[in-house]
């Protein structure tokens, strides 16, 4: 195959992806037969003398299903817990929300979960950004800094606002920050994209509004209480722009002064330090009119 038909196979590819649903199984099928057909192209590429690879790993198990990686060293570009790992925590959010549309609407194939373990185990570095990943594989793994985004002009509402950079879904941790404000922090949610869990949308009769690309640099704190997270870039550019994050360790995001740790998506704690968060936000607001009379 030449250059030119494998480019142009892959925009068809990108094209065809973009015109699947945002969510759901039938999607995750689709990236995953893709991600096959990617990983075949770039195994007919390889040459007898490549005796080590810097694989992705979202093209990891379909290699070393293929035999590619055979008689060969291997570090991997981890960019998520793996398969396995991604499942279980799914299966663990999907019981304690059983009401949720989406956190069960997708598993992967045994055979693919096998490949992806065992070439994981065979891999000589695992490299990654991800902190809560690093520390999981240990010697193992090759912690590499974030590429911290330039940052935004902040401008802070008039009124106390929460930024969810996600739509309202379970593995987002939809259902925790719904439950946390619904005791009443005196801010209002503005949330990004259009997916819901449908007739059980968890923002339902809360203060919240769909949120625009502008409303990022408006917001008091950003807040990501993930029990799933592929998506960093606007927590990330939040803690760039001085805006308070507040996210669980499953979003791997760095250490910065800015960032308020949860272990586990939990409302009640998510609750607790976002009023923290909220208050000196509050305080300063109030004295930016009292300091400019002086």
């Amino acid at each position: 195959m030449s250059t030119r038909h494998a480019t142009a196979g892959t925009l068809l590819r990108s094209f065809r992806q973009r015109r699947l649903p945002a969510q759901g199984a039938r999607r995750q099928r689709a990236l995953l037969e893709g991600e096959a057909a990617l990983a075949r192209r770039y195994a007919s590429m390889l040459r007898p003398e490549c005796r080590h690879l810097v694989v992705s790993q979202n093209l990891l198990p379909h290699l070393w299903k293929s035999g590619a990686l055979g008689g060969r060293s291997f570090d991997v570009l981890i960019q998520r817990w793996p398969m396995a790992e991604l499942q279980r925590r799914l299966d663990l959010a999907k019981s304690t929300h059983p009401a949720s549309t989406t956190l069960a609407d997708f598993r992967a194939d045994p055979d693919l979960l096998r490949a992806e373990s065992e070439a994981l185990a065979a891999a000589a570095r695992l490299i990654t950004p991800h902190r809560d990943l690093a520390a999981h594989f240990g010697d193992r793994a090759w912690k590499i800094d974030w590429d911290m985004p330039a940052p935004l002009e902040r401008r802070p509402s008039p009124q106390p606002t929460v930024f969810f950079p996600a739509s309202r879904l379970g593995r987002k941790g939809a259902f925790e920050l719904a439950a946390a404000l619904k005791e009443g922090i005196g801010a209002e949610l503005k949330y990004l994209g259009r997916d819901s869990e449908g007739s059980s949308d968890p923002f339902a009769g809360l203060p919240c509004s769909p949120a625009t690309a502008g409303d990022h640099a408006s917001a008091w704190a950003l807040v990501l209480p993930a029990w799933i997270e592929h998506q960093r870039r606007l927590a990330l550019l939040a803690l760039a722009s001085g805006i308070p994050v507040v996210a669980t360790r499953a979003c791997g995001l760095p250490e910065h002064p800015l960032l308020h740790i949860l272990p586990s998506p939990d409302p009640a704690a998510l609750r607790t330090v976002l009023r923290a968060v909220l208050q000196p936000a509050t305080t300063a607001q109030a004295a930016v009119p009292a300091c400019a009379a002086c």
